[in-house]
């Protein structure tokens, strides 16, 4: 099974069976299956800022320093991927 990385996109990836159970419900599935092809389909900052906000809870502060950018910059980062998030899940996340 393949590590679902950060950095540059796969070339060759089965979300279906690389990162989602077979065990997992349909609506898990469908949730899963959106939320890993939204991430491929990010460029490598946005997804990388949204990794960091979303599931490693950084602040702000902390996204513009990991990826040496501005404050600024790692809020329009955030706010993109957070604004393509919510419509891969049609709506608010």
């Amino acid at each position: 099974m393949r590590r679902f990385g950060l950095g540059p996109r796969r070339t060759e990836t089965d979300i279906d069976t690389d990162f989602i159970s077979h065990d997992a419900p349909p609506d898990v599935h469908a949730e899963l299956r959106a939320i890993y092809t939204l991430l491929d389909a990010l460029p490598a900052r946005e997804r990388i800022a949204l990794v960091l906000r979303r599931v490693e809870g950084l602040s702000h502060e902390d996204v513009a320093e990991q990826l040496g950018v501005s404050l600024s910059t790692a809020k329009r980062l955030a706010a993109s991927s957070d604004e393509a998030l919510a419509r891969a899940l049609g709506g608010d996340t």
